[in-house]
């Protein structure tokens, strides 16, 4: 019975371990739009062209020129891409999950 513990124990450890080292995690953090782009564990980014498009998709009519801060960062072992855009006197602010291109937050600010 105490190695069958051991064993259960061990597994669940080297569970996270491997979740830890994949891209977005064994099931990936969800978001606002954790239904699109789905991309899980293939250890690939979007890149920086995808990632802006995205916002761009969501405030029709702006531009890259809009963007008033853009970057990508490791945030608790995920890469994100988070910045603002100003666009018609509207503050946009947002954080996309890299792996897949999931929003995980948008905020809107005059």
């Amino acid at each position: 019975m105490t190695n069958k513990r051991v064993l259960i124990a061990l597994i669940c450890v080297l569970m996270l371990a491997i979740a830890s080292f994949s891209a977005c995690g064994i099931i990936g953090r969800g978001g606002a739009d954790a239904s699109k782009k789905e991309n899980h564990n293939t250890g690939k980014i979007i890149s920086d062209t995808q990632a802006m498009d995205i916002v761009l998709e969501r405030v029709p009519g702006a531009s890259a020129e809009d963007f008033k801060r853009f970057e990508k960062e490791l945030d608790d072992g995920h890469w994100i891409y988070e910045g603002e855009i100003m666009y018609k006197g509207i503050e946009y602010e947002f954080e996309i999950e890299a792996c897949n291109g999931n929003i995980l937050e948008w905020t809107m600010d005059n």
